[in-house]
């Protein structure tokens, strides 16, 4: 799996099957959307970061998890589209790519994907993301808090430095 492979999945509306609907989520058409709300395929409402995250994981089931943060306990992010919510949820698949519908398709960022791996993405993935030791885990009986002691190790994630390039790069526990 790589970028354009995941950009092709969930980039354009067609592919996510968003239709405009009534707060009952029943299609509406025409004139009728006017003050229609915009849905994903799975008749949830794409305004909602949690809903988008599961989307994706749903879609790619088992290569993907779903991620976030509360904004109060990540202070390094500083993108306003993300620091305007109280929270933010995403996807990580295959513990390499962040895929954020949410952010593309509510707030007309102009990326879907980051790779966690690209250097050229760290400085958009702090900026949005902040730090990974500081994301919650979305699992099956809820959200586990990255402070929690049942916070599954194989989940975690971080950055660190490797000593012979010091470049910064995301390991997985």
């Amino acid at each position: 799996m790589d970028k354009k492979f995941l950009k092709e999945q969930f980039q354009s509306p067609e592919s996510i099957g968003i239709y405009f609907g009534n707060l009952r989520g029943e299609p509406v058409l025409g004139s009728d959307n006017v003050s229609a709300t915009k849905y994903l395929s799975s008749g949830d409402d794409i305004a909602d970061s949690v809903k988008c995250a599961c989307f994706v994981a749903n879609r790619l089931k088992g290569k993907a998890e779903v991620y976030g943060f509360f904004r109060g306990d990540n202070p390094i992010v500083s993108n306003p589209n993300v620091t305007d919510e109280n929270q933010h949820y995403f996807a990580v698949v295959d513990k390499r790519f962040i895929v954020d519908l949410w952010i593309f398709h509510n707030k007309g960022e102009n990326e879907l994907v980051y790779d966690l791996q690209d250097s050229n993405d760290k400085t958009e993935i702090i900026t949005r993301y902040g730090n990974p030791r500081l994301w919650s885990w979305l699992g099956h009986d809820g959200i586990v808090s990255p402070y929690s002691q049942s916070y599954p190790l194989e989940k975690r994630i971080e950055f660190v430095r490797r000593e012979k390039t010091n470049e910064i790069s995301v390991e997985y526990s």
